[in-house]
């Protein structure tokens, strides 16, 4: 019996196999490079999100830190800031809902709750250092941001993009293109932070860390399926009202303001189903792979207008219904 122990003992024990050194460091520096990257800063949220679903809390908390201190130190406080309220909030959330079994639309909403009650606090949080209201603090934040834009571009670019901003057979002035940018400020942070969820939510379920697609119950191809909520059309129906009746009605101030932001939102949310109807197509007709970036790239930079119209009209239509037919 104890020679029997002593020859189980001796066998050489099973251990699982860890990752290269330098895939365990990885995430403790690349979501703050793709945050000051710009364009990918999109899918800063992305590593920490992995390891936090991957079970791996410790350092998943551990990373977010490291990311932020390197933000702080190379991009300064306003972007440690941003960073923070977009990047570790929507990781940290998002990340938690999913483990928890939570539906991805009360995940995504959850999220984009939690991002929007960060920014409230981080803003009240500044007006009350400054000893100002919370409304002049969003105002000094606001022109910050126009100025950075402003600051951005080349003169030329500057010019050029004033004098498209204008309704078709006007121009715009300087400071109308300020007045405009600032009032439809809301819907293109908004539809930026919503875009991040739906990046990273379709990216996880493409890499499906910690099985988070089996505890979700969820097919691979959840987002060709996905389909925004009927009753969508009707908050449409009114925004798109109140923004053509303020070109000959006198609307109460902010009115024409608030329907154009809620509007460009759900226009947004539309173009996520006619990506969604898009990608469905082209697994049915079994595209490759390479053909289907190329028919996404074409759709996103340059038939905007087409997809938007196939998201909204598919709720009388039914295209993927038509797709299967043909």
């Amino acid at each position: 019996m104890s020679q029997w122990a002593l020859d189980l003992s001796s066998q050489p024990k099973l251990t699982s196999p860890r990752a290269p050194v330098w895939m365990q460091v990885i995430p403790f520096f690349l979501s703050a490079l793709l945050f000051m990257s710009g364009f990918f800063s999109i899918f800063a949220p992305l590593p920490l999100m992995i390891l936090a679903l991957q079970g791996r809390k410790s350092s998943a908390v551990a990373a977010g830190v490291t990311n932020a201190v390197i933000v702080f130190f190379l991009a300064g406080p306003t972007s440690f800031a941003l960073y923070a309220s977009f990047v570790l909030v929507l990781a940290g959330v998002l990340s938690e809902a999913l483990r928890r079994g939570v539906r991805v639309e009360r995940a995504a909403l959850a999220t984009l709750t939690a991002i929007l009650v960060t920014c409230a606090v981080w803003l009240t949080f500044q007006s009350q250092i400054n000893g100002i209201s919370p409304a002049a603090e969003l105002k000094i934040q606001i022109d910050g941001v126009v100025t950075a834009v402003e600051q951005s571009l080349s003169e030329r670019a500057r010019q050029a993009l004033i004098e498209s901003a204008g309704p078709p057979g006007t121009t715009f002035t300087a400071e109308e293109w300020k007045k405009s940018f600032i009032a439809e400020l809301p819907s293109a942070l908004f539809i930026f932070t919503l875009l991040m969820v739906w990046s990273n939510l379709w990216l996880v379920l493409r890499i499906n860390p910690g099985g988070v697609r089996g505890l979700l119950r969820i097919e691979l191809d959840y987002f060709r399926r996905w389909r925004s909520p009927e009753w969508l059309v009707w908050p449409t129906i009114l925004s798109g009202a109140a923004i053509v009746s303020s070109f000959w009605l006198k609307l109460p101030s902010g009115v024409p303001e608030a329907a154009l932001n809620i509007f460009k939102v759900i226009m947004a949310v539309y173009v996520m189903q006619g990506l969604s109807i898009l990608s469905f197509g082209l697994a049915a007709w079994k595209v490759t792979p390479f053909f289907r970036a190329l028919a996404f790239i074409a759709a996103v930079f340059a038939m905007i207008p087409l997809v938007l119209s196939i998201g909204f009209f598919d709720l009388w239509f039914d295209f993927r219904a038509k797709i299967r037919q043909s």
